[in-house]
Formats: structure tokens, C-alpha cells, sequence
């Protein structure tokens, strides 16, 4: 019944905490999720309003002067609608992508998976996600009482990067191996040392479930300043954008004026 509103992967974890008697549990931290990337797109998009009326404003203007000094007003207009035109475009293939690779959370990892964690910015944005989901989901399964293994194998299914669903894989190879889960995971991009260290020591002390609920409170903390950060840096850049945009058109009309002149002297 939940089909039309929850992917497949969200639908599976509610059905492990509904089996376990912990639905509630386990729903909250499912809507919890998609709730805090929801909070984090919305906050992007507020950032970016006023950047993108400003270059929507410089589109029809900065080439005015350009049509003044004897252009054509089909200049005008290329010259206008060329760089709104590409903003668009740009925002819905973005856009698009975020979709496609939410509704492909059951398939391997794809390039665009790699790509994105390689990002200056946005690649610790996205590890944040993938950390915070991975703690608060596999809390609450183990607190739900499935095994281990199948909780991250449930987790695999979450996970919004591709990246992180193939590491959930060599976690529970080991974990079905004997291994302590800690044993793979490898400080560096994916988990940072503190974290391993911290999963570390809870798997010896017994307390995994609550030391992985106190990580993803921490994580989750983290990963909304790093979306505030990422929204801050992107109207700077939209602006640096508007600012290169300008300065084209500027030049262009100076130098159209300098062959003008010139032409007249001749």
C-alpha cells in the first residue's frame, strides 16, 4: 500500500521493523531521512533564488548597451536567452539525476556514484549523508533485533550512493565470516578514523546499538552545517558566473565601439 509513496528500499526496512515489532522505530528513522535531505534541498533552493533573479535580471540587461551601440536585436536576444537557456538546462539535468539515482538505490554503483564523492564540496556533503543514514538505520534494526548481517544488507538498500552500498557488501561478507564489522572498514573518504574507531569499541564493549543511534545524531549535526556550507558557497558562485557574464558583454562593446571609431578615422 505504501508503494505509490516510498521506494523499495524504505519499504523493505519498514517490513523488518514491522516482522520485529518495532515499526514505529524504524518509520520514524525512514521518514527522519528523507525528511532531512528534503530540509536540505529546500535550503539550496532558498539560497538560490536571489542568485538566479540577478542572472535573469543581467541576461536582458548587460546586452542593452551592445544593442545600443548598433547591434541587431536578434544579437540581443541570442546574446540573452543563450546562458538562461544553458541555467536551465543545467537545473533539470541536476535535477534529474538526483531523482534517477534515488529511484536506482537497488543497482550498483555507477561512475556518476564515484564522481560525486570526488566533488571538493559536495563529495563530503554526500559522505555525511550516506555515514549518518548508515548509523541511524543500523541502530534501529539491531535494536529491532535482526541479525547483523541482514541489517546491512537492509542498509545497502538505503544508502543514497552507490559507493557506500558495495562497501555495505564487504561489511557483511565479514560480518557473516566471524569478523568484527570494524575489521573492514577502512579510515579514509568512506569512514572517517574516529568513526571506525568509536564502531571499534563499541563492538568490544557490547554497545553498538547505542554508540551507532549517538554517531548518527552527530553525523546528522554535521551533514546539515555541510549543507548550509555548500548552499552558502553556490549563490557565490552563481554570482561569479553573473560577474563573468557581464565583463563579456562589456568587452564585446567596447570593442564594437573601437571598430566603429576606427572605421570612421579610416
Amino acid at each position: 500500500a505504501l508503494a505509490p509513496v516510498l521506494t523499495e528500499a524504505e519499504r523493505v526496512v519498514l517490513a523488518a521493523g514491522w516482522k520485529s515489532g518495532r515499526v514505529e522505530a524504524v518509520m520514524d528513522g525512514v521518514l527522519e531521512q528523507r525528511e532531512l535531505w528534503m530540509q536540505a534541498r529546500r535550503r539550496i533552493r532558498a539560497k538560490m533564488a536571489l542568485p538566479a533573479l540577478v542572472l535573469l535580471a543581467a541576461c536582458f540587461i548587460a546586452p542593452v548597451p551592445r544593442l545600443v551601440a548598433g547591434g541587431s536585436l536578434g544579437e540581443y536576444l541570442l546574446t540573452a536567452l543563450l546562458p538562461l537557456g544553458a541555467a536551465v538546462i543545467l537545473y533539470f539535468t541536476v535535477d534529474h539525476f538526483l531523482h534517477a539515482r534515488a529511484a536506482r538505490r537497488l543497482a550498483g554503483v555507477s561512475a556518476l556514484d564515484r564522481l560525486w564523492l570526488q566533488l571538493p564540496l559536495a563529495g563530503h556533503v554526500e559522505a555525511l549523508r550516506n555515514q549518518s543514514v548508515f548509523a541511524a538505520m543500523l541502530s534501529q534494526l539491531i535494536g529491532a533485533g535482526v541479525l547483523l548481517s541482514d541489517a546491512l544488507d537492509l542498509c545497502a538498500r538505503v544508502l543514497p550512493n552507490g559507493v557506500y552500498r558495495e562497501e555495505m557488501a564487504r561489511l557483511r561478507e565479514a560480518v557473516r565470516g566471524g569478523d568484527p564489522m570494524s575489521s573492514r572498514m577502512r579510515p579514509g573518504a568512506l569512514w572517517p578514523m574516529e568513526f571506525v574507531a568509536a564502531v571499534h569499541t563499541a563492538e568490544h564493549a557490547g554497545a553498538l546499538e547505542e554508540t551507532l543511534a549517538r554517531l548518527g545524531r552527530q553525523l546528522r549535526e554535521r551533514y546539515t552545517m555541510a549543507v548550509e556550507l555548500f548552499a552558502d558557497w553556490l549563490p557565490r558562485l552563481a554570482y561569479a558566473l553573473v560577474v563573468l557574464f557581464v565583463l563579456f558583454n562589456i568587452f564585446t562593446m567596447l570593442s564594437t565601439i573601437g571598430g566603429f571609431y576606427s572605421g570612421m578615422m579610416k
